[in-house]
């Protein structure tokens, strides 16, 4: 006789090899429509050409201070020549042939139909072959809620002293007048990757002198260090019951929530500790979260190693999202789960929504992919591997198929 718990277990298993082979299903059928859609863009003969921007510079470029260049932008009648100020951008990217840049226009300049302004970040992606990731990542936090910030991204094709460059995404700069900061309250402020989620101080930062890494206002006018210092001694030194009475009135939880769902489902471990911005709109305001840096998802790990799962990202590692699960008491992880339940009924974490998104992008893209791969090959030395630009696209659909299942099964959600 087959007694109960057996009965269970066999029925459990069944169900999961069940919602596994749906889970299959669907993606491939999202990769036939994938393909089908290459094949009508490519057949296509009224693509729009992507715009392009001319750098005009006389010498090398500098990573530490700013040189003046000029500029030449073309989309479709659009024309303008601007001068402007360039440097290089980047940490560890910086070991690559293809560089990023931050980009300082004298006058204000819409790229791609993103509102106009005059600081932008011409990002290489160049680990990453679809060239999607940042903004597809970007793109759904921002639709994960309307209060929720992420740069708006375009595409364009950029030539510097007349060699081509190939594909570049010009992102919005995260900065006083992006996060809607009052610059008139005192209280207001703007952090970049603050190592605020480390108990012990790091001995290596960008600049010691600016250990939060300040960037409004500056550190000169108003030292706003003891807004991190009351959020790092809340974390790290606190007792449980002064914890949950005072985080939510310190950082925002709704969006934190955002913010560690979306980490979650990009598997990005390395935006657990870092690659966000911190600030606060005014003095009578919680700490906020805007995202950046999201080329380590969705299936490839940040230096382009592929990573399908193999290694899941730990969110416990962040000791504030560690006291927010695991503290007796707190209601987070109830909130969290429902708000996952949210975004899955919603269809904004779904293979349709990811799959939505790879071909508007892909639509973009695909006039001037032949040329940009011509210049940066798929094989080159920097990748693990040899996929091509239509097999990276799948294997975003892939492991977003395992994920979904695997979230699904620790939220207690089903289809």
């Amino acid at each position: 006789m087959v007694d109960a718990i057996s009965l269970k277990l066999t029925f459990t298993e069944h169900r999961f090899d069940l919602k596994r082979s749906c889970y299959l299903r669907e993606v491939k059928l999202n990769q036939v429509f994938l393909i089908v859609n290459f094949i009508a863009v490519a057949l296509s003969s009224c693509q729009s050409k992507l715009p392009e921007l001319s750098i005009t510079h006389d010498s090398e470029i500098n990573w530490d201070k700013k040189q003046l260049c000029l500029i030449d932008y073309r989309d479709g009648l659009d024309h303008f020549e601007l001068p402007a100020s360039i440097k290089g951008r980047g940490g560890y990217s910086r070991r690559y042939d293809k560089d990023s840049y931050t980009l300082e226009l004298q006058s204000d300049l819409s790229i791609g139909g993103i509102p106009a302004d005059d600081d932008w970040i011409l990002n290489a992606s160049y680990v990453d072959k679809t060239l999607m990731r940042h903004k597809i990542c970007y793109d759904l936090y921002r639709e994960m809620h309307r209060q929720n910030l992420a740069p708006q991204c375009a595409y364009l094709e950029l030539n510097f002293n007349q060699d081509y460059k190939g594909i570049y995404v010009a992102m919005e700069k995260v900065n006083r007048d992006f996060v809607g900061i009052n610059k008139t309250d005192r209280g207001a402020c703007l952090f970049k990757g603050s190592p605020v989620f480390y108990e012990q101080r790091l001995d290596q930062v960008q600049d010691q002198s600016n250990y939060y890494h300040q960037k409004f206002p500056e550190l000169k006018d108003h030292d706003h260090s003891q807004v991190m210092d009351e959020l790092h001694a809340l974390i790290f030194e606190s007792d449980d019951s002064t914890f949950l009475a005072e985080i939510s009135n310190s950082i925002d939880l709704r969006m934190v929530m955002d913010w560690h769902l979306l980490l979650l489902y990009t598997n990005n471990s390395d935006g657990l500790r870092k690659n966000f911005y911190l600030y606060k709109t005014a003095a009578d305001h919680p700490v906020q979260i805007a995202i950046w840096d999201y080329d380590h998802s969705f299936g490839r790990d940040g230096d382009n190693e592929l990573n399908m799962l193999k290694s899941v990202i730990d969110d416990r590692r962040n000791p504030m999202l560690k006291r927010l699960l695991d503290t007796p008491g707190s209601t987070y992880a109830m909130a969290l789960k429902s708000r996952y339940h949210v975004l899955r009924d919603s269809g904004i974490f779904s293979l349709e929504k990811v799959t939505s998104m790879i071909e508007s992008n892909d639509a973009i893209l695909r006039s001037s992919l032949n040329r940009h791969f011509q210049r940066w090959p798929t094989d080159a030395k920097d990748y693990y591997d040899d996929s091509s630009y239509q097999e990276e696209l799948e294997l975003i659909l892939d492991f977003c198929a395992l994920r979904l299942e695997q979230l699904d099964e620790r939220f207690g959600y089903s289809l």
